[in-house]
């Protein structure tokens, strides 16, 4: 089967203040969205990247990171919308025909590893959409609107859920279809084929695989590289 990448990155980065867009701000000199684009370069599973973003960010994109840094594989880029799911969406559309498996990544993590990538793929032969998560390890009780507490959750149970996520193309794209005939709103992709009752198997993330959304993530960010956790990013 030929396994494409959809790389959302048209988020406005509100939450991390300044004028720069979180997904361009710069870490260890080159912008952020870099680092996400390049691990999928030097993953050999995938043929091809669909990168989702504001339009008025394709001059930089091109200029500034996939030509300066020698990014081959983004063969589109298209042009995001107002929610996530508008930018999945879109790029959805645009990838018809070109693959028979999509992985589906945030472009503001940047740390997503090949082993990660590679057990994905595994998962992906056998079911129809796999999502990586950490389990979580803090206690988790629900509150209601006042601020008291309604009951504790079953830790043991309880994932806290990232992206790559791995969808067959067909099992995804009817999913959003549906989500957007139907005025759904889902936080991440798998949300929507769960609607649909197909099983989503769970596999193991990263504590590192971060989401980089407030300044305090990019401190650590900066740790994370300095201590060379991914082999490909040593030599940078």
């Amino acid at each position: 089967m030929k396994t494409d990448a959809l790389i959302a990155a048209g988020g406005k980065g509100q939450r991390m203040g300044g004028r720069m867009k979180k997904q361009f701000i710069s870490l260890k000199g080159m912008p952020l969205l870099f680092y996400t684009l390049k691990a999928f370069e030097e993953f050999e599973g995938i043929e091809q990247v669909c990168l989702v973003l504001d339009e008025g960010d394709f001059e930089y994109c091109r200029g500034e990171i996939i030509q300066k840094y020698g990014i081959t594989k983004v063969s589109q880029l298209v042009r995001g919308g107002e929610r996530r799911q508008d930018s999945v969406w879109n790029g959805l559309k645009a990838m018809e025909g070109h693959c028979d498996t999509v992985i589906i990544h945030d472009g503001v993590r940047p740390f997503v590893s090949p082993d990660m990538l590679k057990r994905l793929m595994a998962a992906m032969e056998d079911v129809q959409a796999v999502v990586t998560a950490i389990p979580a390890q803090d206690t988790i009780k629900r509150v209601d609107g006042g601020g008291n507490v309604v009951d504790t959750l079953q830790r043991n149970t309880l994932f806290h859920i990232q992206t790559p996520q791995g969808f067959r193309y067909s099992v995804i794209k009817d999913a959003y279809q549906k989500a957007l005939k139907e005025g759904i709103e889902g936080t991440d992709d798998a949300s929507f084929v769960e609607r649909m009752g197909i099983r989503v198997k769970v596999i193991e993330g990263s504590p590192f695989n971060i989401k980089i959304t407030t300044p305090e993530d990019i401190a650590l960010a900066h740790y994370i590289l300095k201590e060379g956790k991914f082999a490909w990013r040593e030599s940078l």
